[in-house]
């Protein structure tokens, strides 16, 4: 693989004591997201197969987001306006390297399916190639195994869309957010300097941010009917699927407002 962006091997410590290393980049997908072809699924594979796969082989982190990929992020929820984009973070240079090829096997594929999808609808068929920009190495003070799901849209087959990073070294260079977010530290309330709740690293179990926010509303709804039996099946489910809930004494409203919820792991 080509120019890896000052990226280097060897141990996964900053010799200058900054943290963890690790090695980031993006790959734009050049389709929209829509309800025909939807590249989104194809990209995540039934119940997230494609990005477990790669997950399991390489401990990479792995995110879709951008525009159609249900994602919702920030302080707002919502999806970035960025262009759809596969994002890749991994703290060793090898699973790094593996990630990255397995992907671009993985978007070649689904490429050809496009071009045999716009043929078959009589559409100009597109010219489609990998497009890859690799980041600069990133130092984190902080790291976690693995991948988990963060939000993809379209079908996200229960993975949220991408099995996938907390933020830092999404890949994307206008933002800067994989060394900004490298750099947040958090308050008291859970939350990032700049007001953003960090929620954690998702797991691989980890339901899409819309289950998570629909079952916290059913709970919440079982709460107020006293039917506590039901509420802490919900919380259990959620406890076993890598979400913790944090209630606020007393609230009222929809569950989303009276219940806070962050990804945890043993």
């Amino acid at each position: 693989m080509g120019g890896m962006g000052g990226m280097d091997g060897g141990n996964d410590k900053s010799p200058h004591g900054k943290g963890v290393r690790k090695y980031t980049c993006r790959f734009l997908i050049g389709i929209d997201n829509d309800k025909d072809f939807q590249v989104a699924r194809r990209i995540i594979g039934a119940k997230g197969a494609n990005m477990k796969r790669i997950v399991k082989q390489t401990e990479a982190k792995l995110r879709l987001r951008g525009v159609g990929s249900g994602y919702f992020e920030g302080t707002g929820q919502k999806e970035s306006s960025e262009p759809l984009q596969l994002c890749v973070s991994c703290t060793s240079m090898e699973g790094y390297r593996t990630a990255v090829t397995n992907v671009e096997e993985l978007l070649k594929r689904v490429y050809e399916e496009y071009r045999q999808y716009c043929r078959d609808g009589g559409m100009d068929v597109p010219s489609l190639e990998i497009n890859l920009s690799e980041n600069q190495l990133v130092y984190s003070r902080f790291s976690a195994p693995g991948g988990g799901g963060g939000g993809g849209g379209g079908g996200n087959g229960g993975c949220g869309g991408a099995l996938g990073d907390s933020g830092d070294g999404d890949g994307s260079p206008k933002r800067d957010s994989s060394s900004r977010r490298s750099r947040r530290s958090r308050g008291k309330d859970g939350r990032t300097e700049d007001g953003e709740l960090d929620r954690g690293e998702p797991g691989p179990n980890a339901p899409t941010v819309d289950e998570i926010e629909k079952l916290i509303d059913d709970r919440n709804e079982a709460r107020r009917a006293n039917n506590f039996t039901e509420a802490d099946r919900i919380r259990e489910l959620l406890h076993k699927r890598g979400v913790a809930l944090m209630d606020e004494p007393g609230g009222r409203g929809r569950g989303a407002e009276v219940t806070t919820w962050r990804y945890w792991r043993d």
